[in-house]
């Protein structure tokens, strides 16, 4: 029986100048934090669909970080007059974070 190897992971991280229609976008429609789930909601889900509670959470922190990154930019934007963020390419997926200021 032959074991296969996994393949190395290729990764490249970068930095990137953010598109002015990106920063425009940001400035005239922002958008906005999914706030925490209340309680009564955290019950509807565990009464409806337990599994689907877990989700939504993690749904939830990931668009909470992209509205991050966006007011990131726009901040950058202000003081620099240009915004940058640090993009991971692993294995052909861009991945983008927000750039650790100087």
């Amino acid at each position: 029986m032959e074991e296969s190897k996994a393949e190395p992971a290729v990764s490249l991280i970068t930095k990137e100048t953010v598109p002015q229609s990106f920063i425009d976008r940001i400035k005239t429609r922002p958008s906005r934090k999914i706030p925490p789930f209340t309680e009564g909601l955290i019950e509807l889900y565990n009464d409806v669909l337990p599994e689907a509670i877990a989700l939504e959470e993690e749904h939830a922190i990931h668009w909470n970080y992209f509205v991050d990154l966006e007011q990131d930019c726009v901040s950058q934007y202000e003081e620099k007059g240009y915004a940058e963020v640090s993009v991971d390419f692993t294995n052909g997926m861009k991945q983008i974070f927000i750039l650790p200021w100087e």
